[in-house]
C-alpha cells in the first residue's frame, strides 16, 4: 500500500512538471514578439527610427566597427560644417546649382499628409543649415538654429532669382553625390560619449534584445523544481507516518 501511494504521489508531481516552465515560455515569448525590429540606418537612410538608449553598433567607411549605447545626436560645428561642405561643392558635378549655406532662398513643398484644395502646400523664405539623411534642415530667416525637413516634401527650392531645385532633383543629387552630413551620433561607452560623424557611417543598427522567452522559461522552471521538491518532502513526510507492517 505505501508503494502504491508513493507512485501516485511522484505521478501527480511529474504530469504538470513543465506547466510553469511551459506558461513562462509562452508568456516570454508574447514579450518577445511585442518588442521593435531591429533599427538599421546609414548615411542615406533616415535615422528617425533610431533608440536613445539602446545598444547601437556602428560599422565606418574605414571598416572599424563601433558600439555603445545611443546617446543621441548633434550637430557638427556650423563653421568646420560650412568648410567641408565648401569643399564638397568644389569638386562634385553639381556644386553650381546646389544651394550655398545661410543664404536666403525661398523653398516650396507639401504637407506629410495630403489635403483638400492644396491646404497643405507650404512656402516660406529659409536658409539652408545643412543635409542629414534623407533631409534638408533649414533655419528661418531670423532663426539660427537648422530644423529638419525631409527631402521627400521639398517640391523646389529656389536658390536664387535665377537658378532653382526641383524636388526630385534635389533628392537625387543627395542620394548619388552624397553631400557632407551635418549631424553626429554618440556611442556611450561607460563614462565617455564617442561622437561619430553620420558622414562615417557605413552602416550602423540596433538590436532589440529578445530574451524574454529564455528567462520565462527558467522562472517557470524554477517554480517547477519547487514544486517537486515539496512534493518530495511530503512523500518521505506521508512515508513517514505511514504504518509499516
Amino acid at each position: 500500500m505505501k508503494s502504491i501511494l508513493s507512485a501516485l504521489v511522484l505521478l501527480a508531481l511529474v504530469v504538470p512538471l513543465t506547466g510553469c516552465s511551459v506558461i513562462g515560455g509562452a508568456i516570454g515569448a508574447s514579450i518577445d514578439s511585442s518588442k521593435p525590429d531591429p533599427v538599421v540606418f546609414s548615411r542615406t537612410r533616415s535615422t528617425d527610427s533610431v533608440r536613445i538608449g539602446e545598444e547601437t553598433t556602428v560599422s565606418t567607411l574605414d571598416d572599424s566597427t563601433l558600439s555603445g549605447e545611443c546617446a543621441g545626436f548633434r550637430q557638427a560645428q556650423a563653421e568646420q560644417y560650412q568648410q567641408t561642405y565648401q569643399k564638397w561643392l568644389d569638386t562634385t558635378s553639381s556644386g553650381k546649382i546646389m544651394p550655398l549655406l545661410w543664404k536666403k532662398m525661398t523653398l516650396a513643398g507639401h504637407s506629410s499628409r495630403p489635403q483638400p484644395n492644396d491646404a497643405g502646400r507650404i512656402r516660406f523664405d529659409c536658409r539652408v543649415v545643412g543635409f542629414d539623411p534623407s533631409k534638408i534642415l533649414v533655419a528661418t530667416m531670423k532663426g539660427s538654429e537648422g530644423r529638419p525637413l525631409p527631402l521627400a516634401l521639398v517640391d523646389t527650392l529656389f536658390v536664387d532669382e535665377q537658378n532653382l531645385l526641383t524636388g526630385p532633383t534635389l533628392r537625387h543629387i543627395v542620394e548619388d553625390e552624397l553631400p557632407p552630413l551635418l549631424s553626429m551620433i554618440g556611442l556611450r561607452q561607460g563614462r565617455d560619449t564617442l561622437w561619430v560623424p553620420l558622414d562615417r557611417v557605413r552602416r550602423g543598427y540596433q538590436k532589440s534584445s529578445k530574451n524574454a522567452t529564455q528567462v520565462g522559461f527558467l522562472i517557470g522552471l524554477g517554480v517547477d523544481v519547487c514544486v517537486v521538491i515539496v512534493g518530495l518532502a511530503m512523500t518521505h513526510f506521508t512515508w513517514t507516518l505511514w504504518p509499516s507492517k
